[in-house]
């Protein structure tokens, strides 16, 4: 049986995670052994169902190589004889594909971007990334993007050869979104905005937010429920503590099937929207920053090629966008999540959508040895000269504070000393002034006699 592993930061709840359990459940039915390679996680139990080997590993991301990492990851290309790696999160880099490059085990590159500008962030925190991404690009066997513009991105700014690169929808498991009770909408009451609650999402949340609040105004039956989670929590509380009676948050979900079964209408961004429509609801494209669009047979096609984000849609404000659910009958409700489903289900489908290296990419892996090892070298030389220039800083830092504290010794000293003749001076001077009006009291008194 041949070995993949697949490469995530944490099994937690999320889109990418979502879509990588996806990608196992289709690897196991074409008699793959899968090694997940993450932390622990909420999603752990799904995987380990689904008869994935879970191994619990913390990738950490930090401005050098850290070969204790790299090792146990050659160990368990060893152990478990990998044929095949799946790198899909940049948290992963540092610890895996310079084993795989020292195992010589092919790797596959995932783009699962929905924010642009992520590379600079991660050159800007950690430097090390400058160099570390372009060795890591160049050396993939393939780059598979979810979208054109994430390839398009890559290869502008690393300058990979085309050729290298897979664009792949986020596609879904159908037979995993089949559930009991579900129906198609009869009317909009039930609406549902999932998402994580993160910086880069927050706004996105609270648009949805806002336009329920609006929908409810004329539509008293309407209520609210929000999954997710996050450190931005107590903001999102804040959001809807004036509408609290008619929401509940539910917090971090593994049963979202489910729970999207019992609602009319969902308010979301990328897989979240994909899965809505699985479900044949009515979903709204938040965007990041500004509402987008109802998705309908019009734009969906338009809409999956940025992975359901909307930055290629449409803005549209709360008012037309409720304008528009108040006008849908029970009829184009239903058309709506017809013709979306049928389109989800022809393109979008997991089981069409799986990309495995082949026996003929194998034979194709080009690793440039030593011009890999000589980028390396040049990666842990700038780390060794950002370690010299902080040691000197901090020793220059350390100097500086020494003589600040000499400096502000010596003051105190000549402050001590000021203080002393100072005092002298007055006692001085108090002395002779004592002296003179006793002078002049005795010359008054003699006078007196």
């Amino acid at each position: 049986m041949k070995t993949i592993m697949l490469c995530l930061n944490q099994l937690g709840i999320g889109g990418i995670e979502t879509a990588v359990l996806q990608q196992t459940i289709q690897l196991i039915k074409r008699k793959y052994r899968v090694l997940i390679l993450a932390e622990d996680g909420i999603y752990r139990r799904k995987f380990e169902k689904e008869g994935a080997i879970f191994l619990n590993f913390e990738h950490t991301v930090q401005n050098n190589y850290d070969m204790d990492k790299i090792n146990k990851v050659m160990k368990i290309i060893e152990e478990y004889k990998v044929e095949q790696v799946h790198i899909h999160q940049f948290y992963c880099i540092a610890a895996v594909f310079p084993a795989c490059i020292l195992k010589r085990v092919p790797y596959i590159a995932w783009l699962h971007l929905g924010i642009k500008n992520v590379y600079d962030w991660f050159e800007k925190c950690f430097p090390c990334y400058k160099v570390m991404f372009s060795i890591y690009f160049h050396n993939a066997t393939k780059i598979i993007a979810i979208s054109e513009s994430a390839k398009q991105e890559n290869i502008e700014k690393y300058n990979v050869d085309e050729k290298k690169y897979i664009v792949k929808k986020n596609s879904i498991d159908f037979s995993a979104f089949k559930v009991e009770g579900n129906s198609i909408p009869q009317k909009i009451e039930r609406f549902l905005i999932i998402g994580r609650f993160a910086k880069e999402k927050e706004k996105s949340i609270k648009n949805a937010i806002l336009l329920f609040k609006e929908f409810h105004k004329e539509s008293q039956n309407a209520i609210l429920t929000i999954v997710g989670d996050g450190e931005l929590k107590e903001n999102i509380e804040n959001e809807i503590h004036d509408i609290k009676d008619i929401v509940e948050i539910l917090g971090p979900r593994n049963d979202i099937p489910q729970i999207i079964s019992k609602h009319d209408i969902v308010i979301a961004l990328d897989r979240c929207i994909l899965e809505a429509i699985t479900m044949k609801k009515l979903a709204i494209i938040s965007g990041y920053d500004t509402l987008k669009e109802l998705v309908t047979q019009s734009n969906i096609e338009k809409a999956s090629n940025e992975n359901f984000g909307g930055e290629n849609l449409n803005e549209n404000t709360i008012e037309e966008l409720i304008k528009q659910l108040q006008s849908l009958s029970k009829d184009e409700i239903k058309n709506i999540v017809e013709q979306n489903y049928k389109f989800a289900y022809e393109n979008l489908n997991i089981e069409k959508n799986v990309y495995i290296l082949e026996e003929m990419d194998y034979k194709c892996i080009q690793i440039d040895i030593d011009n890999t090892i000589e980028s390396i070298i040049k990666l842990q030389n700038m780390y060794d000269e950002q370690i010299h220039y902080t040691d000197k800083i901090y020793s220059e830092c350390k100097e500086a504070e020494k003589w600040y504290q000499d400096q502000i010794k010596i003051r105190d000293e000549q402050i001590e000393e000021l203080r002393n003749e100072k005092e002298k001076i007055e006692e001085k001077i108090k002395k002779s002034y004592f002296d003179k009006v006793y002078n002049i009291y005795k010359k008054m008194r003699y006078k007196g006699q």
